[in-house]
């Protein structure tokens, strides 16, 4: 298919300025969240743990360092150890969960109010008022080389680099323990996600730093995405599918298609959490 240049996604009327007070709200509500978890979790008197121990190795070594000092402080007469937290707090889990959603909700609301468009202008302006089946193979094509680069990132790190560089799940399995968090998850993960963050990264930041050009205003926003999940491992990773993401997005100035990759990845990362845990 060849692309003329007016289908490209063109700089959004809001502007750069209000995209960058955009980004420091979503920062902001970011934390926000992130502190209101933290005070409902110390309420509701749970541990601040939301993902298990890892394999039997790191279990049957934990469990060994504590038998260790356990005998010393026996031997030695100090107070005797706690024991060592092997699985996540399912309440703590349910709550990350509960809270997620509203901070998606938030920053649909962010959007709004910040670009100063209503909902049928937004709708216009970033082409959502057509879903074009067509191209959703270009999304297919994409998702395969995101996960390859994904898959092939870590297992480079995990033979030869520091563990710190080891992407981690951003969804934790303990919530396969538990129907309702699983289900919490789904909600989050796989519907909510790919609209709400879709709509703030590639709708309104890059939209609006789009007069910077599609490099800089991509890789502005693809690490901003990547930041907020929170792995030092996933950094890099995932700057490259926020950076599809943008071009998804600009190759014909509708959000559909990275809505619809998102969509993709998201769902394939849960139904293999659900394939391996479950």
């Amino acid at each position: 298919m060849n692309l003329q240049p007016a289908m490209r996604m063109q700089p959004r009327p809001w502007g750069w300025k209000r995209a960058m007070v955009g980004a420091g709200v979503g920062f902001t509500l970011f934390i926000l969240t992130s502190v209101i978890v933290a005070i409902v979790i110390a309420i509701a008197g749970s541990e601040p743990i939301t993902s298990d121990v890892g394999d039997a190795f790191e279990i049957a070594g934990r469990i060994a360092r504590y038998t260790d000092e356990r005998l010393a402080a026996i031997a030695t007469g100090r107070d005797l150890p706690e024991p060592p937290l092997l699985k996540a707090d399912i309440t703590t889990v349910r709550i990350a969960f509960i809270v997620t959603p509203v901070y998606q909700v938030a920053l649909i609301g962010a959007v709004i109010v910040i670009s100063g468009r209503n909902i049928r202008q937004l709708i216009g302006d970033l082409r959502l008022h057509r879903f074009d089946f067509q191209t959703v193979w270009v999304a297919g094509v994409a998702l395969g080389v995101t996960y390859i680069g994904v898959v092939l990132y870590a297992s480079v790190m995990d033979a030869i680099g520091p563990d710190i560089l080891v992407p981690e799940s951003t969804v934790p399995s303990s919530v396969t323990r538990d129907p309702f968090a699983l289900a919490l998850t789904g909600v989050a993960a796989v519907c909510l996600a790919p609209i709400s963050e879709e709509l703030f990264y590639r709708g309104f930041l890059f939209g609006g730093l789009l007069r910077l050009g599609f490099w800089p205003s991509g890789a502005i926003t693809a690490m901003l995405f990547s930041l907020t999940h929170f792995d030092p491992g996933s950094i890099l990773p995932f700057f490259g599918i926020g950076m599809v993401l943008a071009w998804l997005a600009w190759r014909r100035g509708s959000l559909w298609d990275s809505i619809v990759l998102h969509f993709m990845f998201n769902g394939t990362s849960f139904a293999l959490l659900l394939l391996t845990e479950v």
